[in-house]
């Protein structure tokens, strides 16, 4: 029987688990990024870059090519109820590394990637050009409160982004994918009575009908604009939400959690899904901690049909929507580093190769070898994309034969990205209608 966290537990345990750690357990922290000045200006990437094909023997050759450019424009505020209203109700496949393609409907399919600091970049021309938006704050690390393990999720016209982590968080939103704007306390009640955020946000997704946070509460948002707070009614054992991605061709919210105490659950990390919009939750049979260890800060969950992956230091398959689970083990790519898909197959993007999948088992090499080693990755209206860790460097290609590749000016080079999703955004002075 689910339980509900006390407020005063659900902070301690759940937010900042063991000492607020931000790592699974028994693994290294990563080394933290360097704080930044403030603000970056927005910058606008033209045309420019290369485009990497097949090579020999000695390596990659390089062909000289140029990047798609996009019309400059001034960074539009966040979006009002009205603008979310006029895009279509249609949910993204799925949210943030996972990727997914852009949902039917209005608007322009819109690949956006999501770093520490609230800091935003976004192409409308499928990886090949890009708009670096101004960040929120110079501050980085894994235990900020502008740390985006959270991630980014979009839904009903919306991109929304969490951050914190062991310290209170902050919710982005946007419905142009272009500019965005901080959600204000005031738009967060409990009962019809303003709560505020002033939490940590461990995840967010969208489900179909709403998005789905988690905090000390449960917050729900059909818009992503007004928010409601409910008790969380994790199962026993949860003590840390490590990644958390929806599915709205299924109503499917998939939980990568991890508990550190013992008690409850064995430890380790282990998977729990939901099908009620996060009230309740499964634990399936047969899942193995180290398809999910350290999920947090590299690897992914993904859905194809109705195929379900969890890619980690090993890899785990459930073709029965999380009820029972296979344990497949590591793929030749070595660690994953994301998982993604398209219509068909699953993608894991580890070091300078890909791998893929048409059934979460067995796993060939994709494409040709990257110049360098890739973070993350999305695959968008029949493009694939994929980045380095800190967005300094972009690759798409239609086949993964060819990669062009782009520097986006205006990136730093401090900020870790931590989500890459496609969706559908209002069109804009960037971003037109074809």
């Amino acid at each position: 029987m689910p339980f509900k966290f006390p407020r005063s537990i659900f902070v301690a345990a759940f937010v900042c688990g063991v000492a607020c750690s931000g790592t699974p357990s028994g693994e290294a922290e990563p080394e933290n990024d360097s704080g930044g000045a403030g603000g970056e200006s927005a910058a606008m990437v033209g045309a420019g870059g290369e485009t990497f094909s097949a090579g020999g023997a000695g390596g990659d050759a390089v062909q000289a090519g140029t990047a798609g450019s996009s019309a400059g424009g001034s960074n539009v505020a966040g979006a009002s109820g009205g603008m979310a209203g006029a895009m279509s109700a249609g949910g993204a496949g799925s949210m943030g590394g996972a990727g997914g393609i852009a949902p039917q409907g209005p608007g322009v399919p819109i690949v956006v990637a999501l770093g520490d600091g609230g800091f935003t970049m976004a192409s409308c021309d499928l990886g090949r050009s890009w708009k670096v938006n101004m960040q929120f704050s110079g501050v980085r690390g894994d235990h900020t409160e502008w740390t985006t393990f959270g991630g980014m999720a979009f839904g009903n016209g919306m991109f929304v982004g969490a951050t914190g982590w062991g310290a209170p968080g902050h919710m982005i939103s946007s419905a142009n994918g272009v500019g965005f704007t901080e959600i204000p306390d005031s738009a967060f009640t409990r009962n019809n009575q303003a709560v505020g955020l002033n939490d940590s946000i461990g995840g967010i997704a969208f489900d179909g009908t709403s998005f789905v946070a988690f905090s000390r509460y449960v917050l729900t948002s059909t818009d992503g604009i007004a928010w409601s707070a409910r008790d969380n009614s994790w199962p026993r054992g949860v003590q840390q939400l490590r990644q958390l991605r929806g599915f709205p061709s299924k109503g499917l919210l998939v939980a990568s959690v991890e508990t550190q105490n013992g008690g409850d659950h064995p430890l380790g990390n282990w998977v729990v899904v939901s099908n009620n919009n996060g009230k309740t939750w499964t634990e399936g049979t047969g899942f193995r901690g180290s398809c999910a260890n350290p999920i947090q800060h590299t690897d992914d969950i993904e859905l194809v049909v109705d195929t379900l992956v969890v890619g980690a230091s090993d890899v785990c398959r459930s073709t029965d929507l999380g009820k029972t689970w296979e344990f497949v083990g590591a793929t030749s790519g070595g660690q994953v580093g994301d998982v993604f898909a398209d219509q068909t197959a699953f993608y894991i993007v580890g070091g300078d190769r890909l791998m893929r999948s048409t059934d979460g088992k067995t796993w060939q090499v994709f494409g040709q070898k990257l110049p360098e080693a890739v973070h993350r990755g999305v695959f968008a209206n029949g493009r694939y994309v994929v980045m380095n860790a800190r967005a300094t460097k972009v690759f798409s290609s239609v086949d993964g034969m060819a990669w062009q590749a782009v520097s986006p000016a205006g990136v730093g080079g401090n900020q870790q990205i931590r989500d890459l999703i496609v969706g559908r955004g209002l069109p804009s002075a960037m971003c037109a209608v074809p």
